[in-house]
């Protein structure tokens, strides 16, 4: 079993419209849903951004599209 704290480790990705990724953020989630929850209210603070990306070590996750 891992770190505790690497486990709830979920990092969320800023996609533009043109691809880029001007936006990252490391954060501590419960869950898979947790962080599909608090990537929707992160990407609304992330203007430029149209979609975030959920990844779970290298494993994509999901998008929300905002």
């Amino acid at each position: 079993m891992g770190d505790p704290a690497s486990d709830s480790a979920y990092v969320f990705l800023g996609i533009t419209a043109s691809g880029d990724c001007p936006a990252m953020e490391l954060m501590a989630c419960a869950s898979p849903d947790e962080a599909v929850a608090r990537a929707r209210q992160w990407l609304a603070s992330h203007r430029s951004c149209i979609r975030a990306q959920i990844w779970k070590d290298d494993m994509l996750l999901a998008e929300v599209i905002g």
